[in-house]
């Protein structure tokens, strides 16, 4: 006699699967979010993001995005550990087992009375990591 295989009914093939997420989620916050030029011979007070990040600890690139109203290698530049960041680059490395990265927003000196300006950094979407539920932006303020 042949086998005979019983199909089950509808509702015992559908499954339900949970996926947990296991991808690092990144956050942004200006540390220092005032920064100013100062008078000739004076160090300008420079201003600060912190990127952190939760989950895995494996090398991680991270995209960026500037905007606001300064202007990147006029009135300002990032440094990451004294390491200027060139104005082309929109991202960088957080290391292995780090969970934070800093950029300090070097102020530079110029002799134009201006108005206040914005620096605002972004996190961007990429590969193998999300956002935070808090917004991906933090602005800081050039006087």
């Amino acid at each position: 006699m042949p086998s005979r295989v019983s199909r089950p009914s509808a509702p015992e093939r559908s499954v339900t699967v949970t996926l947990a997420d296991n991808e690092p989620r990144l956050s942004i916050l200006a540390n220092d979010a005032a920064a100013a030029e100062t008078s000739t011979n004076q160090q300008p007070n420079r201003g600060g993001f912190l990127i952190i990040r939760t989950g895995n600890a494996v090398p991680l690139t991270i995209n960026l995005a500037r905007s606001g109203s300064a202007t990147y290698g006029v009135d300002y530049r990032f440094e990451i550990a004294s390491v200027p960041l060139p104005a082309n680059q929109r991202s960088i490395t957080l290391p292995q087992n780090e969970s934070a990265i800093s950029i300090s927003v070097v102020i530079l000196n110029d002799a134009l009375v201006e108005n206040a300006e914005s620096i605002i950094l972004s996190l961007a979407s990429g590969v193998g990591y999300g956002l935070s539920d808090v917004p991906a932006q933090r602005t800081a303020t050039v006087s």
